[in-house]
């Protein structure tokens, strides 16, 4: 399903929403972690049933026209997040249009230095 000029992998089965059900009652986590908590079906259902602490991350940035309807559907389960990080200031900025709140900025993936000398790894002689 194509959203926000990307394609990310959306689960769109009902089925999912009593599978996340199920899940929620059997298990008993310490917290959930939702990445783009307004995504339907898994996220959407796991704010309904969750009953821990919720976290809650926002990649995506710019127009976010779907988040509109989103809101008009499913928006009052986002009272229910705990905790918003975003990847970016332009996530940041992006979601607190639909759902206010604090954010911390927590950037996607790792810093590498701009040079490395692979040769000084512990693993390197494996490799030879």
């Amino acid at each position: 399903m194509p959203a926000n000029s990307s394609l990310p992998n959306i689960v769109l089965s009902p089925s999912a929403i009593f599978r996340i059900r199920k899940l929620m009652r059997e298990e008993r986590f310490d917290v959930i972690h939702l990445h783009e908590p307004m995504t339907p079906a898994t996220c959407v259902a796991s704010l309904v049933w969750a009953r821990c602490p919720i976290v809650a991350t926002h990649h995506a940035a710019g127009e976010l026209g779907w988040l509109g309807p989103g809101m008009h559907m499913w928006g009052f389960l986002m009272n229910r997040i705990d905790y918003r990080i975003a990847v970016s200031d332009q996530a940041r900025i992006s979601a607190e249009k639909f759902i206010p709140g604090h954010y911390d900025i927590i950037p996607n993936g790792v810093q590498i230095p701009a040079t490395a000398d692979a040769r000084s790894e512990e693993h390197t002689s494996e490799l030879q």
